[in-house]
């Protein structure tokens, strides 16, 4: 790293003000960059090179330029904004039934059968997917598979915010309608044997 960049952390360490201007100039198109993995929109990488600033304030006194070049370190602090920042959107926006680990542990009541029961429940899922509207399918597998909030499959599918959450809910419950028919089914069926 070139002694001027040094000059410059060690700075924005002791709280120089101009350093840490220097350090956003610098450094902003790395973060930018880093959440493009995560966020298509711009107002969302926007929002996370602001937070990796403000975490990088609380955190760069335990920088230690032996140890990793500084833009590791920031790359590393924006990889985890932008999972918080998944998580957090996850969290609002609903429950993860369609993980294949919560299905697994679904229905308490069986326990010889439990896998083969777990087995059939995630294959009638995947089929009842499959079977949605292309639409319907897309927004599915963008928020449960690939993560992304609501605003960024709204923008994905130039659709509105509110479409995006309407569907995902009417389709949730018509999955867990054929998942539970499916549990019952199968649990009659393993009961008789």
């Amino acid at each position: 790293m070139p002694e001027n960049k040094d000059n410059t952390i060690v700075s924005a360490k002791s709280g120089n003000e101009a350093a840490w201007k220097e350090l956003v100039v610098q450094y902003s198109k790395l973060i930018w960059s880093a959440s493009r993995r995560y966020f298509f929109s711009e107002s969302d990488r926007e929002d996370i090179v602001q937070e990796v600033f403000l975490r990088l304030i609380q955190c760069i006194g335990s920088y230690d330029p032996q140890k990793s070049r500084f833009s590791t370190f920031l790359t590393v602090i924006a990889t985890r904004t932008c999972i918080d920042k998944l998580r957090k959107e996850k969290q609002r926006h609903g429950e993860l039934f369609l993980d294949p680990k919560l299905l697994e542990n679904s229905s308490p009541t069986f326990t010889q059968d439990a896998k083969i029961h777990s087995e059939e429940t995630i294959n009638i899922l995947k089929k009842a997917i499959d079977e949605l509207p292309a639409d319907k399918r897309l927004v599915i597998e963008l928020f449960y598979l690939k993560s992304l909030p609501y605003d960024q499959i709204a923008t994905v599918m130039n659709r509105d915010k509110r479409w995006v959450g309407n569907n995902l809910d009417r389709t949730r419950q018509k999955l867990k309608k054929i998942i539970s028919q499916a549990n019952m089914e199968i649990s009659l069926r393993t009961h008789r044997k």
